[in-house]
């Protein structure tokens, strides 16, 4: 079986290459969250953070858009539109939900923030309702469904700090909105896309906050590129153009080191008179994301307890970054080889821990549905 093959893992059918750009990601979430940990970084450990911010979150969300790309596709009624909001409801925002409530709980904040007490509750209502009482009117859900999306996108819910994945929820709610749209606009399928394009661009740097304003493009680029390139084209790519552009991407990380977007979004950009360092941070993402898919696919020959991890991504961003925000660690370093061993260590422990949870939280149907958002 070669990795253009599908696999089927437990009922789903998978690409291994999807999944294990998705583990690699989420590794290198974890390794760059893990260096925050240290205190007096080496500059080799700093230089190699930056290298990191540049290009795996932009990774994330470069496959998201490619794999809703075909998802866009099938949004052509109304009932197709609830499905898609069902699936966005009980697949993410269920597990997200779920994991900020256990954190708000722990940090005694959930009584304290009422906002984020009627989203819980809403949740709550919403999934025992529907184990108890399946039988209940399908538009209750619809209403239900509406309600906890709109929170997300209108009013930008925070949910502690999952923001990563609530961006990824919002692009998901926005572009199948607009594509949905878009089906009863009687054009052709090229200008469709451009239209798409704006009107998605548009709505994110409108409506959403933050360093969300920062990744439209990305998505939008994943999913050009699995509408008209596809992995095919991006695997022929030449060997020695990719050693290439991976030193120019690298170059540009080196530049843009003291202007990602965590410390300068867009409008501090513009405000500062330094926008192009936007432009910079755009193509380095994308050059750096496309090299590493390539690379990945040409290893996924088998869909294996690696591929398995990165189809777990979701969870395991979730698991550790709340396990870093009810127990903060902060760990001296010394020489910079120690720093290093330090690392590794505190990323080996992490990554152990979390897959661990996530694995036996799977067993059970309850709590896979609960935590992980699977059936």
């Amino acid at each position: 079986m070669n990795a253009q093959q599908e696999t089927v893992l437990k009922g789903f059918t998978r690409e291994p290459w999807i999944d294990n750009v998705k583990a690699l990601a989420i590794l290198l979430v974890i390794i760059g969250h893990s260096t925050g940990l240290l205190a007096n970084k080496p500059d080799s450990m700093i230089l190699f953070g930056a290298w990191i911010i540049a290009f795996n979150m932009p990774l994330f969300v470069i496959m998201a858009g490619w794999t809703s790309c075909s998802g866009f596709e099938k949004l052509t009624t109304w009932d197709s539109m609830l499905v898609y909001f069902e699936k966005l409801c009980e697949r993410t925002i269920i597990p997200s939900v779920v994991f900020s409530s256990l954190y708000a709980i722990a940090k005694g904040e959930i009584f304290s923030r009422h906002l984020w007490l009627v989203y819980f509750v809403v949740v709550g209502i919403y999934f025992l309702l529907k184990r108890l009482h399946a039988d209940l009117r399908p538009t209750f859900y619809t209403v239900m469904r509406i309600l906890l999306v709109g929170l997300l996108v209108l009013l930008n819910f925070p949910i502690n700090y999952f923001w990563f994945l609530v961006m990824i929820i919002q692009y998901l709610a926005i572009g199948g909105l607009i594509s949905f749209g878009m089906q009863y606009v009687k054009i052709s399928d090229n200008l469709r896309i451009v239209f798409f394009i704006i009107l998605f661009c548009a709505a994110v740097l409108t409506f959403c906050k933050g360093w969300v304003k920062e990744f439209p493009f990305y998505f939008v680029l994943g999913l050009l590129c699995r509408k008209y390139v596809g992995i095919d084209k991006i695997k022929s790519l030449p060997g020695w153009l990719c050693i290439v552009f991976f030193i120019l991407g690298s170059f540009t990380v080196i530049c843009c080191k003291s202007y990602s977007f965590y410390d300068y979004g867009i409008a501090s950009l513009f405000t500062n008179g330094i926008p192009e360092y936007y432009i910079i941070r755009q193509i380095s993402g994308f050059v750096l994301s496309v090299i590493v898919i390539k690379l990945v696919y040409y290893f996924s020959k088998h869909y294996n307890e690696f591929s398995q991890f990165g189809a777990f991504s979701m969870a395991l961003y979730m698991i550790h970054t709340q396990i870093l925000a009810i127990w903060p660690v902060s760990i001296e370093g010394s020489t910079d080889l120690f720093c290093w061993v330090k690392l590794s260590g505190i990323v080996s422990v992490w990554t152990f821990i979390s897959y661990s949870l996530i694995l036996g939280l799977n067993k059970w149907v309850l709590t896979r549905k609960l935590f992980l958002g699977k059936n």
